[in-house]
């Protein structure tokens, strides 16, 4: 029942928009006719003689509709709606089911769009407050795009609001973890981009050849990586830095 009261309350907050825009009923009545068609919903209204083909056969029985979208606009637009509709009800009962068990994951992706909203809000809005070189700006730009995917992360797994993790953040992290950060940097790209090579010239002419060495790459990379960071943390605790 709440689908079908969301459905009528959007249409009918809808049709308040355009009457106040147009100010005509007519206008109002008419913006939802074409909606109807244009959704294809009229489809199930032209009821006639038609036929569909059995499926694996080449028999065909009768059918009141008419199902070929070249024939009929209704049918086209029909079927466009549902190539529209199916996968966003299909990502809406996963992410509901998800959060009905308790279980929600947004996983890099979620983290990366995060970082990439606020890499473009800072990007565009700083430089209207503050005067910054460029190299400044893109520097500031990365930090904050990072700061945003941590807290959003800490914030949907361990419920940690945005002010309680900056607070947190200045009481654990000094310019030792910054400078560290710093001198680790030029050897994990280095790690990467040599495993990246390697795999890179083992490519052969296919596109499954590809797929197979990027993969490689990716999980090798990450294996060395992990490794060098655990080797220079040892290193750090020997010399107390």
């Amino acid at each position: 029942m709440a689908p079908l009261l969301t459905v009528l309350l959007a249409l009918l907050i809808s049709g308040i928009v355009v009457l106040l825009t147009t100010g005509s009923v007519g206008d109002t009545l008419e913006t939802y006719r074409a909606i109807f068609r244009g959704s294809g919903l009229s489809w199930f209204f032209e009821v006639g003689s038609h036929d569909v083909g059995v499926p694996f056969t080449d028999a065909h029985v009768w059918f009141p509709w008419n199902t070929d979208d070249i024939e009929s606009a209704a049918a086209a637009n029909l079927q466009q709606t549902l190539i529209l509709w199916v996968p966003l009800v299909l990502t809406g009962l996963a992410v509901a089911f998800a959060f009905r068990c308790g279980l929600f994951n947004i996983g890099g992706q979620g983290q990366y769009l995060a970082g990439s909203i606020a890499a473009v809000l800072i990007a565009t809005e700083l430089p209207n407050a503050l005067d910054l070189p460029g190299w400044l700006l893109v520097v500031v730009t990365v930090v904050g795009a990072t700061l945003a995917g941590a807290m959003l992360t800490l914030w949907v797994y361990v419920d940690i609001p945005p002010v309680s993790f900056l607070q947190r953040l200045q009481d654990a992290v000094d310019f030792s973890s910054f400078w560290s950060g710093l001198i680790k940097a030029p050897f994990m790209a280095l790690i990467i981009g040599v495993v990246a090579a390697v795999e890179g010239l083992k490519v052969g002419g296919s596109a499954e050849s590809l797929g197979r060495h990027v993969t490689s790459s990716v999980v090798k990379s990450i294996f060395v990586v992990i490794l060098i960071d655990g080797l220079f943390a040892m290193f750090y605790a020997s010399i107390d830095f």
